[in-house]
C-alpha cells in the first residue's frame, strides 16, 4: 500500500530527520519539522518513553527515550518501513544511506561498504547493523524475496530495537 499522498506532502526530509537522532522532544526546531504530521496528537506512552506512530499512512516510528544521562525525552529510534511490514503503508521518503526498498541484500552491502558490527541470515530474513559516527544503522531484509523490509536508525550511543 503506497503512503498517504496527502500526508507524504507533509513529511520531513530524510536527512532532516536523521539530524534530529538525538535531540531533546523540547526542541522547538524538533517540534516545528514535525508538526505538519501533528506529532502532538500522535505520541502514544510506550516502554519508557514515548512512540509516534505514523505506520498507516507513511510507514514511519518514531520513538522518544531518555538517553543515557539524560532527563528528557530524546528521538533514540526512526523506522522507515516497507508495505505492509507493519500492517501499513510505504514510507515514502528517501532511505539513509542511499538505500532503496527494493535493494537486494547483495545491493545493500555494495552500497554501504563498512563492516557491519552484527550480521546474521536466517531462513526467511537477515538483519545487518553498521555503526556511524552519527548514528547506527540496522536493515532487516527478506532473504526469500530479496528485498528491504524495515530500515531503523539509532542516535549515537543508543542500540537498536530488536
Amino acid at each position: 500500500m503506497p503512503a498517504d499522498y496527502d500526508d507524504a506532502a507533509l513529511i520531513p526530509s530524510t536527512t532532516n530527520i536523521m539530524a534530529a537522532l538525538g535531540k531533546k522532544l523540547s526542541d522547538p526546531a524538533l517540534r516545528l519539522m514535525f508538526s505538519p504530521l501533528r506529532l502532538e496528537q500522535n505520541l502514544e506512552v510506550d516502554d519508557g518513553g514515548l512512540v509516534g506512530r505514523f505506520d498507516k499512512h507513511l510507514g514511519l516510528f518514531l520513538h522518544f527515550r531518555y538517553m543515557k544521562g539524560g532527563r528528557d525525552l530524546a528521538l533514540t529510534h526512526v523506522l522507515f518501513y516497507r508495505e505492509y511490514e507493519a500492517d501499513g503503508a510505504r514510507w515514502p521518503g528517501t532511505l539513509p544511506n542511499g538505500l532503496h526498498f527494493d535493494d537486494s541484500p547483495e545491493v545493500v552491502f555494495r552500497k554501504i561498504t563498512a563492516e557491519p558490527i552484527k550480521h546474521y541470515d536466517e531462513e526467511f530474513t537477515g538483519d545487518a547493523t553498521w555503526k556511524f559516527p552519527e548514528y547506527t544503522l540496522q536493515v532487516l531484509y527478506s532473504t526469500m524475496r530479496n528485498y528491504i523490509l524495515r530500515v531503523q536508525a539509532s542516535a549515537p550511543g543508543v542500540l537498536p530495537i530488536a
